[in-house]
């Protein structure tokens, strides 16, 4: 049985691929978030959006777990 080697079909490493990947999304975060300038008059990246929705979502359950603690008597 004979075998050949065809060169030009190498596959990518994992490296290179999660750096294309790490490089790609690093390019989205810092782009303008158009929705978000519009509505605030400012311009946004979606990397500022993503961090102001976090930042939220963190109060909530933090305010939840206050009332949680202190026995839901409000």
């Amino acid at each position: 049985m004979q075998q050949t080697i065809q060169i030009g079909q190498v596959q990518p490493s994992v490296l290179s691929i999660v750096g294309s990947i790490v490089k790609n999304c690093k390019a989205w975060l810092s782009a303008k978030s158009e929705t978000f300038s519009a509505l605030c008059g400012e311009d946004f990246t979606r990397k500022e959006v993503l961090i102001a929705h976090a930042a939220c979502a963190l109060l909530i359950v933090a305010c939840g777990v206050a009332e949680w603690l202190e026995g839901g008597a409000l």
